[in-house]
């Protein structure tokens, strides 16, 4: 019995020593606390090996949480930092100058933007309240250039065609291409029906067709900014194929 009891321990020491370098940090110590359990549920072992196989399992434990500490140590003190460097990024958004070209402008808010976005996670607590003053610093600097997040957009989206017109991604243009014509379908389709449901409504019902007449025309703004986005694909796929047949006339 003593034996047969040793065994198993040996078995949970071999299981432990599988899984301690595991970073699966939730699972493993799930598996841990499970070892753990049928460890303390097994009968004696022989004296003379009941310390060293004690010894044994306790290493591949201690192995692993204290690789888990060292790793939630260090998380924790990368998060901390990330908030610094967000809190930062905030303060250089509400002390930025206005430069005089607005392209700059509207070039350094995507600079910024994108340095947020490379900031890794902060603490839980203090990410919702960071995000609200990236939110309004980001807004107070569209007033203080008077830019519109239209403009901001439109802008950003020239930036990604030039991108792939550079790179000659005529591919890439194709499937933008195509989301933008389903998309517009889509909304079409929305605006034909809210047309319809709007012959529906009598005349007691003024501010159901106010609403639907808002819906509408914010639809068929969008639907412009859409085309007008095909647009700058249909002149990028015709500058690439333009510097294509160039090439191979060189050749």
């Amino acid at each position: 019995e003593l034996n047969k009891n040793l065994q198993q321990k040996i078995d949970i020491c071999v299981q432990a020593e599988s899984a301690k370098d595991s970073q699966d940090w939730k699972k493993t110590t799930e598996l841990f606390f499970d070892l753990q359990k049928k460890w303390k549920a097994i009968g004696t072992v022989p004296g003379k090996q009941s310390d060293i196989v004690w010894k044994r399992f306790r290493k591949a434990c201690d192995h692993f949480f204290n690789a888990k500490e060292s790793f939630f140590g260090d998380l924790i003190k990368e998060q901390d930092d990330n908030a610094k460097k967000k809190e930062e990024l905030i303060e250089k958004i509400n002390n930025f100058e206005p430069l005089e070209a607005q392209t700059e402008n509207i070039k350094k808010i995507k600079e910024l933007q994108n340095e947020w976005i490379k900031i890794g996670m902060v603490p839980r607590k203090l990410k919702d309240k960071l995000q609200d003053s990236y939110r309004d610093a980001i807004s107070n600097l569209y007033d203080k250039l008077n830019l519109s997040k239209k403009q901001i957009d439109s802008q950003n989206y020239k930036t990604r065609i030039e991108v792939y017109k550079t790179t000659e991604d005529s591919k890439q243009l194709n499937i933008e291409k195509s989301k933008i014509q389903t998309k517009i379908k889509a909304i079409e389709d929305d605006i034909r029906l809210w047309e319809n449901n709007m012959n529906f409504f009598s005349g007691g019902a003024k501010s159901l067709v106010s609403d639907f007449n808002d819906k509408i025309s914010k639809a068929k703004e969008e639907i412009n900014v859409l085309k007008n986005r095909i647009k700058m694909i249909d002149l990028a796929e015709r500058e690439i194929e333009q510097n294509q047949k160039g090439e191979n006339n060189e050749q």
